[in-house]
């Protein structure tokens, strides 16, 4: 069966969860292509308003690992924590995988 933890606690905006379910993921040995296509799944979901900007981190962030951009589990605890703010009517502010994050 299938975890969607990680994009059940996004969808909650429940960034700590879902950075708990990204270490749980990678400490039970979850390949970040796996995980990439989880986010990109929950990033799909988000409300028009903040769809683009959640299919751009999520390609951002695939970039990133693919061209080795930095540590792959950082950078998708970054994406985690981007869409978190992303489904949250708060954001304003999106980071950069090459950037420090907001």
């Amino acid at each position: 069966a299938t975890n969607f933890g990680i994009a059940n606690a996004i969808e909650q905006n429940d960034a700590a969860e879902a950075l708990r379910e990204v270490a749980l993921a990678f400490d039970g040995g979850a390949q970040p292509f796996f995980l990439m296509g989880q986010l990109r799944w929950v990033a799909e979901k988000m409300p028009r308003a903040r769809l683009k900007d959640a299919i751009d981190a999520v390609f951002r962030t695939d970039e990133a690992i693919k061209s080795s951009g930095g540590d792959p589990r950082i950078l998708l605890e970054r994406l985690v924590v981007e869409l978190c703010a992303t489904a949250s009517p708060k954001a304003s502010r999106t980071w950069h995988p090459r950037q420090a994050p907001p």
